[in-house]
């Protein structure tokens, strides 16, 4: 047990996936993509080496062209983003996903097209997929290093009705990946004392 006061140092990660393209090719051929984004490493630091929020926010455009189909989003179509997250050399757990069906952005009668997306600070926590204590340390003076990768998966699909049922049929997907390293820094206990000392001495009587 520490004798320090402790003073908990929250620090909650914006992990900004910048510049992010993807350009996907008609379903003629196997999908080509180009897809890129950064991320930046950060460090945590406080007297108890937990973690009280790591966040990410994700934001980019999906675009794709030469499609054999059009694609108007009026109510047949859609596009699914699924965010995969691994920490070291862990399996992949799905963190967050979203369905976007409404956009203005179509060009060339639907063939091609973009979407520009934003998410906004998702937690970096799910049970079964990733906690914060996996990340933290316990003891005194360490510190803890985790390598954590983030996948984001675009598919753009479409809808058919096939004897009164609707199926969702895939026209193309691109994904790709961005690893960056948390470490978590347990600081040390200190103490100190502050004050002052007066000192008072008297002479000895002559007899």
């Amino acid at each position: 047990m520490k004798t320090a006061t402790k003073v908990m140092v929250s620090t909650t990660l914006a992990l900004m996936l910048t510049w992010l393209s993807i350009l996907a090719l008609t379903n003629m051929f196997a999908p080509a993509a180009a897809l890129k984004f950064t991320a930046n490493d950060v460090t945590i630091s406080s007297d108890d080496g937990q973690i009280k929020s790591v966040t990410i926010s994700p934001k980019g455009t999906f675009s794709w062209s030469g499609l054999d189909e059009d694609v108007q989003f009026d109510g047949d179509d859609q596009i699914v983003y699924e965010i995969y997250v691994k920490l070291n050399d862990g399996d992949w757990g799905l963190l967050y996903s979203a369905v976007q069906d409404k956009y203005e952005n179509i060009e060339d009668k639907g063939t091609t097209g973009y979407d520009k997306f934003v998410f906004k600070n998702i937690e970096l926590k799910k049970p079964n997929v990733i906690a914060y204590w996996q990340m933290e340390t316990d003891e005194d003076g360490t510190e803890k290093v985790s390598k954590i990768s983030v996948k984001i998966v675009a598919t753009l699909r479409t809808s058919d009705v096939i004897d009164g049922v609707t199926k969702w049929r895939d026209l193309v997907s691109a994904s790709n990946t961005v690893t960056f390293t948390l470490t978590c820094i347990n600081e040390p206990a200190t103490a100190d004392i502050e004050g002052s000392l007066n000192v008072a001495a008297e002479p000895t009587l002559d007899t």
